[in-house]
């Protein structure tokens, strides 16, 4: 994939008029040092950051990696176009520019998100607001949150689903029935429903195959947030 992706890559910023550093934040890193070591074919990036790049540049992931995106290897427009008469050639002009302003007037959903871990709906997972940290693009409606995290897991489905994100409003506090990300027993951190009746507190999977994590005298709970619903 190195040997495509590199050239298609340089290729298609160069096209843009987007520099290193610009592409490198554009995808969520720190500098244009990955963007050049990935133009000289000395790494790839992950699948995520692939998906970002499709978007900037309009292409399949499949344009990306695997043809050869020059400039010879799209019909030029540039040779029908001196051939058309004058009637032709203007009804093309106007063609293309309906095209363009469409193009630009076309709203789009994507934005991007910052990742600060991940949750587990199973088993669970390490959350840090300083050791994970991801850039990602996000489809759809982002409400107002503290942060976002990366569910693992299904013990929370159908609520919600393995790899989806969700938003969260920091506090450590929390009423019963809520959805709440919480750590457990002092390490392992869960999304969960917060349960507080009579058979005292415990977090529960909507998924029935898992068992409930009873909160007592030897298993402790501290919240970390609520999820927004």
């Amino acid at each position: 994939m190195s040997t495509n992706f590199s050239k298609n890559l340089k290729y298609l910023r160069t096209t843009y008029g987007i520099e290193q550093s610009e592409l490198a934040e554009k995808v969520g890193k720190k500098s244009g040092s990955s963007v050049a070591n990935w133009e000289k074919g000395l790494a790839v990036p992950n699948i995520e950051i692939l998906i970002r790049l499709t978007h900037i540049f309009d292409v399949s992931i499949d344009e990306l990696v695997k043809v050869t995106l020059q400039e010879e290897s799209f019909p030029s427009i540039n040779t029908l176009y001196l051939k058309l008469n004058r009637e032709r050639k203007q009804s093309v002009y106007f063609h293309a520019q309906k095209e363009l302003h469409d193009q630009n007037k076309a709203i789009n959903f994507s934005d991007i998100v910052e990742i600060y871990g991940a949750v587990s709906a199973g088993t669970g997972e390490f959350l840090s607001d300083t050791e994970y940290h991801e850039s990602i693009s996000y489809s759809g409606e982002i409400p107002p949150h503290d942060y976002a995290v990366t569910v693992n897991g299904n013990s929370m489905e159908p609520m919600f689903t393995d790899k989806q994100i969700i938003f969260v409003n920091r506090t450590q506090e929390a009423r019963n029935g809520q959805i709440v990300i919480a750590k457990y027993d002092g390490s392992s951190v869960y999304v969960k429903k917060l349960i507080l009746d009579e058979q005292g507190c415990r977090l529960v999977s909507l998924n029935k195959d898992y068992d409930d994590l009873i909160v007592d005298h030897d298993h402790n709970l501290e919240v970390l947030g609520t999820v927004v619903l």
